[in-house]
């Protein structure tokens, strides 16, 4: 490898049924989010590829001993636990006990996990909650950290997949839409409104649905981009019951991709209760056929 990294990044790329993890999407997100503020980050995911390393561990080896500080990006302590995502973190922390890394650092982004379910070697790390500004907090962290400071700091809503596109498409609007979280036997259905402006969008999630035989409704902020792939949102939700009171604080993550027409929104999303699909439809104008 050449060069050196200011950041590691550790994440379980696949369940035990094969499928990828939110801490897989999450961990792609924060490297382009990181990546575009300006700091040499390592992503497995990313940089063996892109390298054309088949000596894998021997590249996450030299990767480790290059970076000034290490990310776990976890959603789960199982899977923080797990055998590579364990030997990456383990490791690094065993150098910066032993003085070969005096100045190396770990956080923890935490993706709806409690501090007490990590690993005993993790839990006193510096952990920051995935949020709405989640991204840019960490950054903010990594550059007291390793005493770097990058060209610009970009607001976690410049989380991007993909290269932006000069012309968007249109997206403004009321939608309606269903979705159902992976496994779960509730589909939800609700409207959604987007404001925008050029490649940024900023939206309002309604839901009403019977929950324990009451009345609840939730109120989703989501803040987002139009790539060239994709339209990225992420935000934050709150449920309130009949009375009008908050019971719950929820963050989700949206990726959808629009059709040929733009009238079509699908694919995926994850949150604090697991990975699941969305499709949105643009809401007929009154008088429209």
């Amino acid at each position: 490898m050449n060069g050196d990294y200011d950041i590691f990044l550790s994440a379980k790329n696949l369940d035990e049924a094969g499928n990828p993890t939110p801490d897989r999407k999450i961990a792609h997100a924060l490297w382009e989010f990181l990546t575009q503020a300006g700091f040499r980050v390592f992503f497995s995911n990313v940089s063996l590829e892109r390298m054309g390393v088949a000596a894998y561990t021997r590249a996450i080896d030299d990767a480790l001993d290059r970076a000034s500080v290490l990310v776990v990006v976890c959603s789960s302590g199982a899977y923080a636990d797990s055998q590579w995502v364990r030997y990456e973190w383990d490791s690094y922390m065993n150098d910066v006990r032993s003085g070969i890394k005096p100045d190396g650092r770990v956080f923890v982004y935490l993706a709806g996990e409690s501090i007490r379910n990590l690993p005993r070697g993790l839990r006193h790390t510096q952990c920051i909650e995935h949020e709405p500004e989640g991204f840019a907090r960490l950054a903010r962290f990594i550059s007291n950290a390793a005493g770097y400071r990058p060209a610009k700091a970009p607001r976690s809503s410049d989380v991007l997949r993909g290269d932006r596109v000069s012309s968007p498409p249109d997206l403004s609007g009321h939608w309606h839409g269903e979705w159902r979280r992976a496994r779960a036997k509730i589909l939800h259905h609700g409207s959604l409104h987007i404001n925008q402006m050029g490649e940024r969008l900023s939206a309002r999630l309604t839901v009403i649905f019977e929950k324990r035989g009451r009345r609840t409704i939730v109120h989703e902020l989501l803040r987002g981009i139009i790539t060239s792939q994709s339209v990225v949102l992420q935000g934050e939700s709150f449920e309130y019951d009949e009375r009008g009171e908050s019971t719950s604080y929820l963050l989700d993550h949206f990726e959808l991709e629009p059709n040929a027409d733009g009238n079509r929104l699908s694919g995926e999303f994850y949150s604090k209760k697991g990975p699941g699909w969305a499709v949105f439809e643009r809401a007929r104008q009154s008088g429209n056929p």
